[in-house]
């Protein structure tokens, strides 16, 4: 049986492909001018514009780079992709709305989440990121038009296509230039009908795994059993967004999450599992690789955790599982799980 961090860790990473990636350019604001007027094209782009085509993507993880080819069809909110390569190698994965779910090779339900508001913040953007028109190129045999955006978190860049204003690439190169995740079309199919409506799978509506509702840090505190904790650390450009309550058959677990205009961080608790508690096995591998255990002191081993990419790191803190799934080197993400502490203590 998949357990709950699984679920969080494989929503990371599908959002490589078609269902996050316009959330990287979604809500640009900053200076007046060119790159200005692309990202927001970008924008439009990403919910009015139909599009079919194969898309190649790299990300980096804890071990190594993980490639992977997917045929992808968006348009009128909704995504549907199909793996053709990696470790998600003939996986489909579909969007309606914010509901996202996965089936396996035979059909089989695999994975289901809810995908939580977007909330980019201008204000953040304009303090944190400056962006500016960066020449031509030609993607997936189009001719487009790049601009970049560069921040704490390294740099962006974003061809658009010119006829349409859709992201044809994106490419994230963290702080020390090395390419963090890379997204191109190979093909692009702009004359296709959107996909079609779909209904989606009980799990996917919550019957299985909850619902999910925003709330006050006070709220979240009386919505569970265990002492509440807070990143005392952050990257720099960070600030919290927005606390939510996920409520299910197994419990309920809290999201926190934080962004600097531009990126997500998500931090993920719930209390520790009865079997954990009773010494359970660390989880086995998990594909190649597998979950990494360090040194722990105080807490329990750090674990590195993976799906079909994206980061995230998973931690006992006394009583309390915590998930910290984010952009950037996963040292910085285990710098914020080492200082959690209770919601309101002190610096």
């Amino acid at each position: 049986m998949r357990r709950w961090w699984m679920v969080l860790v494989a929503l990371a990473a599908l959002a490589t492909i078609g269902i996050g990636v316009g959330l990287v350019v979604q809500g640009l604001r900053g200076p007046r001018g060119d790159a200005l007027v692309l990202a927001r094209q970008a924008a439009e782009a990403l919910e009015s514009v139909t599009v079919k085509g194969t898309v190649h993507t790299l990300t980096l993880t804890p071990h190594g780079a993980v490639r992977t080819r997917a045929e992808v069809h968006r348009g009128e909110g909704r995504v549907h992709i199909r793996y053709l390569s990696g470790p998600a190698s003939d996986m489909e994965v579909y969007r309606q709305g914010d509901l996202v779910w996965a089936r396996g090779p035979r059909g089989q339900l695999r994975r289901q989440a809810q995908l939580s508001d977007g909330g980019w913040h201008g204000e953040l953007l304009e303090r944190n990121w400056r962006f500016r028109t960066a020449g031509e190129d030609v993607v997936a045999e189009r001719p487009t038009i790049v601009f970049t955006g560069t921040g704490p978190g390294g740099e962006l860049r974003v061809s658009v296509d010119r006829a349409t204003g859709f992201p044809l690439a994106i490419e994230r190169t963290g702080p020390d230039g090395r390419t963090v995740s890379e997204s191109i079309w190979e093909s692009a199919d702009f004359s296709v009908a959107p996909p079609p409506e779909m209904e989606a799978p009980p799990a996917a509506e919550g019957h299985e795994h909850g619902h999910r509702r925003r709330v006050s840090p006070a709220e979240a505190r009386a919505a569970v059993d265990f002492e509440l904790l807070e990143p005392g650390w952050l990257p720099a450009g960070f600030v919290h967004e927005a606390w939510y309550v996920h409520e299910g058959r197994r419990g309920t677990m809290v999201e926190s999450r934080y962004t600097d205009g531009l990126r997500p961080l998500l931090v993920i608790q719930r209390r520790m599992s009865a079997g954990q508690e009773h010494g359970e096995r660390a989880p086995r591998r998990e594909g190649r690789g597998g979950p990494r255990q360090r040194a722990g002191g105080p807490h329990g081993p750090m674990m590195h955790l993976r799906g079909a990419g994206g980061d995230a790191v998973r931690r006992q803190v006394g009583d309390v599982t915590v998930v910290v799934i984010g952009p950037g080197l996963v040292e910085s993400l285990e710098r914020v799980t080492d200082s959690m502490r209770p919601v309101g203590s002190a610096q």
